[in-house]
């Protein structure tokens, strides 16, 4: 912690640091393993332009230390460095923060105004704690953003959930006997959730549903683990189809391969090639259709075919975003080097939507400290760029 900048970094929180991994805001039930290598921690790959000091007091939070700390790290290591369970994961970050000595304020975001270049969060808290505002020189958003949905989705019927809602309510599927599902979509989120409906209950039967007509596979293997790990700036000099083709393979509805292997091997799980245009909600059961024909009809339905950050930055803004930054996909934001969102008067950086213009890894956990020192940057005194980074601010932002 070297006097080099003066930044406070606060971070607003609604439900709980992690909670995303840990499974109290659904996404999981905490016990599937994360994806990422648990090398790939909040202090990979290091960081960088700040200098050596900088890295090493990012060090004394690697996970190999937490993993010390919690009185598993021989164990872990013994085992062979296996990936960690989603809320091992969350229970990090949560050690990440105690050892800043940082509290999140709690509260939701409800809106974000411009006054000039600052911006200002309308923070809401339930009961006598009433609401407050917070000004800023610049915001970041975590997390995923809003679950897509399509025509007919009715977030109260108890028999239609998305990624998120399913891992809160999956209950009442556990309870209905011999249920026919549908779960929609080919990812990660879909392929988990497919595995877990067979795990709960032993006569669910599972149809899905994905526009392929097979479940593909996330490619994991060395070159595509640099790709995500380096956030290369040569990436830029690839065009628009190729940088598609890449995020298919590595971060897009795609599953890894132990998930796709186990419902291969079941006899409970088939795949239908179909693309969901709306649903029909009927008292008896749950139509899906296509533009031209129907589906099937089902007990319950998994929408899980991904998230749109966009929308979470449109309901924060209140502002319909569009022009040239934008396509139909929603995807191909032109975010800057330091993952700002442009045409918009304040700074806000979106790093979920980094993918297309920055990397795939800098919307994933592949190179946090890379994703934080880009967003960092431009809050910097420019003679600080290569000392190390102090950081005496209230809060570290949850990793997405």
């Amino acid at each position: 912690k070297a006097d080099v900048a003066d930044i406070e970094v606060l971070l607003v929180e609604k439900n709980e640091v992690g909670g995303n991994w840990s499974g109290s805001g659904g996404f999981t039930d905490g016990t599937y393993p994360l994806d990422t290598c648990p090398h790939k921690d909040v202090t990979f790959p290091g960081a960088g332009q700040f200098g050596s000091v900088a890295d090493s007091f990012l060090q004394a939070l690697s996970f190999q230390n937490f993993a010390r700390h919690c009185g598993y790290f021989d164990e872990w290591v013994s085992a062979g460095m296996p990936k960690i369970p989603h809320g091992i994961f969350s229970q990090y970050l949560k050690w990440c923060l105690e050892q800043m000595n940082i509290k999140p304020f709690s509260g939701k975001v409800s809106r974000i105004t411009f006054s000039g270049e600052k911006s200002v969060l309308h923070v809401e808290r339930s009961g006598a704690l009433g609401s407050f505002e917070l000004i800023a020189d610049g915001v970041m958003l975590s997390g995923p953003g809003e679950p897509i949905s399509v025509p007919g989705q009715d977030a109260d019927d108890l028999r239609i959930f998305n990624s998120q809602t399913y891992w809160q309510k999956r209950d009442l599927i556990w309870d209905c006997p011999s249920p026919k599902i549908a779960v929609v979509g080919t990812g990660q989120s879909a392929g988990t959730i497919a595995c877990s409906i067979l795990k709960e209950n032993a006569f669910a039967s599972i149809e899905m549903i994905t526009s392929l007509g097979f479940l593909p596979v996330q490619s994991s293997g060395k070159h595509e683990n640099v790709m995500c790990s380096s956030a290369s700036e040569e990436w830029a000099e690839l065009d628009l189809q190729t940088r598609e083709q890449i995020c298919a393979r590595i971060n897009t509805g795609v599953m890894e391969s132990y998930i796709k292997e186990e419902l291969d091997g079941s006899d409970r799980v088939t795949v239908q090639r179909a693309r969901v245009h709306h649903i029909n909600a009927q008292s008896d059961a749950i139509e899906l259709h296509a533009k031209t024909r129907m589906i099937g009809e089902y007990d319950f339905v998994i929408m899980a075919i991904g998230f749109d950050p966009l929308a979470s930055v449109e309901d924060l803004v209140a502002l319909r975003l569009g022009g040239h930054h934008y396509t139909g996909s929603r995807q191909n934001t032109e975010l800057d080097y330091n993952l700002r969102l442009p045409g918009l008067e304040g700074s806000l950086h979106v790093p979920a939507l980094a993918s297309l213009s920055q990397g795939p890894g800098l919307a994933l956990l592949s190179c946090l400290s890379t994703m934080a020192s880009r967003v960092l940057t431009p809050y910097l005194p420019k003679d600080s760029l290569h000392k190390t980074l102090s950081v005496r601010g209230k809060e570290l932002s949850d990793a997405l």
